[in-house]
């Protein structure tokens, strides 16, 4: 099964460049293709955390996408407006994992307050500010429901 999936990327048009030498590189040889193709990458308590390379059980784009994808479809199901916020930090590919990230998550929440085009500083600081912006428009919308109910009574 792992076999399939490495020559199912072996024959792909990858969007990074990169991968494409690593995976000619490591044919004909079982450990190696096993090593990164036999389990997906865990999404564990920190995110996702691995080697960067071609492969399942590696970081790169594609493993990203899949993550976002999962996140994105659970975030829409909680209902109200929901914000993600996406950035990088100063790891390799940190930002071009924000930019897949970002793709992804842009087609599945309305609501994408970052950009993987600034840190996470000046992101995490917009995100607060509109989760702010959101709750006081939460607490004047129970605040008037609230007057109206005890005028009706």
């Amino acid at each position: 099964m792992y076999l399939d999936e490495y020559k199912r990327w072996l024959a792909a048009e990858l969007d990074d460049a990169d991968l494409k030498p690593e995976l000619a590189k490591i044919e004909g040889n079982d450990d190696e293709i096993k090593d990164r193709f036999a389990v997906a990458l865990k999404f564990g308590t920190a995110g996702l955390r691995g080697v960067l390379g071609a492969g399942t059980n590696r970081m790169n784009i594609y493993v990203v996408r899949q993550a976002t994808q999962g996140l994105a479809n659970w975030v829409k199901t909680q209902g109200g407006t929901q914000t993600v916020a996406i950035s990088y930090d100063s790891r390799i590919k940190s930002d071009v994992f924000a930019k897949a990230a970002a793709e992804v998550a842009t087609e599945v929440v309305d609501a994408v307050k970052a950009s993987a085009d600034k840190p996470v500083a000046e992101t995490a600081a917009e995100v607060v500010k509109t989760a702010k912006k959101a709750a006081c428009k939460t607490s004047t919308k129970k605040a008037s429901s609230k007057k109206t109910a005890s005028r009706k009574s």
